[in-house]
């Protein structure tokens, strides 16, 4: 994963990306092109497979 670990380290990165992603699915199932909003507003992007996995996700700032 690529994040800018001096502004997000990368265990709150994977915390706020699996917040949006299950903020996402409770809109319904996890299309390949999803969009979700962490616990603390963060805006998250990402993309899931055919089977609804997440397979990458970023901040949508």
């Amino acid at each position: 994963m690529i994040s800018y670990i001096s502004i997000i380290s990368d265990d709150k990165m994977m915390s706020l990306g699996n917040e949006a992603a299950d903020s996402a699915r409770q809109k319904g199932s996890l299309d390949r092109n999803w969009q979700g909003v962490s616990v603390d507003g963060t805006k998250i992007r990402g993309y899931a497979n055919d089977a609804g996995n997440v397979t990458s996700f970023y901040v949508d700032f």
